[in-house]
């Protein structure tokens, strides 16, 4: 009787599989990561695919595959824990809006300015009293100012415009309507 497979076969064919799978993609490069939704406060598409996505006090710029190019932690000078959602400006940065508390357990708002690089360019503390923790929308005008509004349910809209340097230009209330 004949032996269909020799030993030497089953060796070489158990060595290939070995060889390429050492080297074979857990998943294909064109399948996007699946990150639990938790996990990060917001997201943004800054240029053709590459995002920036905020988690906890740290930012991530990813390809489209979902492929890490650079993670860095945002440099606050204060060090409390900070939460933000961030936007993109019309001068090619990122804005980062949210609250910070500090070892009183207080509320502290802040506004960041951080660059396509994860640069950190400019980090504000502001009152309380300005900028409450709320539901926040941040945009830049052509005239280089950042415009902050939020809006609670309990109290009025409030308008924040600031320079490019997050200096305060103008602070409006208006009432909400009866």
């Amino acid at each position: 009787m004949k032996r269909l497979f020799s030993n030497h076969f089953l060796r070489g064919a158990l060595f290939l599989l070995t060889l390429f799978s050492l080297h074979a993609p857990a998943q294909p490069s064109y399948v996007n990561r699946v990150y639990p939704y938790y996990y990060y406060y917001s997201q943004i598409k800054v240029y053709d695919s590459v995002y920036i996505i905020a988690r906890s006090q740290r930012l991530l710029k990813l390809n489209f595959a979902g492929d890490t190019l650079r993670t860095r932690p945002v440099p606050f000078p204060r060090p409390f824990n900070h939460a933000f959602k961030i936007y993109k400006t019309l001068d090619n940065n990122i804005l980062c809006v949210g609250m910070s508390y500090n070892f009183n357990n207080n509320m502290v708002p802040f506004i960041a300015k951080i660059n396509l690089n994860l640069d950190t360019l400019w980090v504000r503390y502001y009152d309380d009293k300005i900028i409450a923790s709320g539901t926040y929308f941040a945009s830049t005008t052509y005239s280089d100012t950042v415009i902050i509004t939020y809006l609670r349910t309990d109290d009025s809209l409030k308008v924040l415009t600031l320079d490019t340097l997050g200096n305060i230009i103008d602070y409006r209330v208006h009432p909400k309507p009866s």
